[in-house]
């Protein structure tokens, strides 16, 4: 990969690409619309109604189900999944609200924001949606680490009003790792890199 090649696939899109995980298909916001992108161009699969805004798209680890957050305006909000490859157009509503969902490596659990707490604060499920857990208060979600045993996050609930750091929590909830200073800032995108601790 060295940024070369560069091959425009849509004029109108919101948010990052969410790749799926043999990275022959992106998911992405467009019109309003979920969209599946091959990067290779052609014309793109609508995924989602279009009466909303998608955003936090996660692919299961086999890249059979897309997982996806649908804000349709005003408090009402849910997390819809389908079939990535198959399947009517549009989704079913997940028996369990929240963002930013995150699937776990081996598929098993998902990690997200907020589950329907005004409060805030990072969660982990089983998969299906069930044993649904608070790991901390005011954290924004970022990424799992490689081996399912950590959860890197954005803590701002825990310094001084209006401060962030970076953290990693464990996944039964009993050890957290602040990794930053408290700072005037917002901490988004986080991502582990592959095969390593940290």
């Amino acid at each position: 990969m060295d940024g070369s090649g560069l091959n425009r696939l849509l004029t109108d899109a919101r948010g990052p690409l969410s790749w799926s995980p043999d990275g022959r298909l992106a998911a992405i916001s467009a019109d309003d619309t979920l969209l599946a992108l091959s990067p290779d161009g052609g014309k793109p699969t609508r995924l989602a109604d279009a009466d909303a805004l998608n955003a936090d798209v996660a692919w299961s680890p086999d890249g059979r189900v897309i997982l996806y957050y649908r804000y349709t305006g005003g408090l009402s909000s849910s997390l819809y999944f389908r079939r990535a490859r198959h399947g009517r157009y549009g989704g079913r509503a997940f028996p369990l609200d929240g963002e930013s969902p995150v699937f776990s490596p081996d598929g098993k659990r998902l990690a997200l924001e907020n589950a329907g707490e005004c409060c805030g604060g990072v969660f982990v499920a089983r998969a299906d949606g069930t044993m649904l857990r608070k790991l901390i208060d005011g954290g924004s979600l970022g990424d799992w680490s490689p081996d399912g045993v950590w959860l890197a996050i954005g803590d701002y609930g825990h310094g001084p009003t209006g401060t962030e750091a970076l953290a990693v929590v464990s996944t039964d909830g009993k050890h957290v790792f602040r990794l930053t200073p408290y700072r005037q800032v917002t901490v988004y995108r986080i991502c582990w890199q592959p095969q390593r601790r940290r």
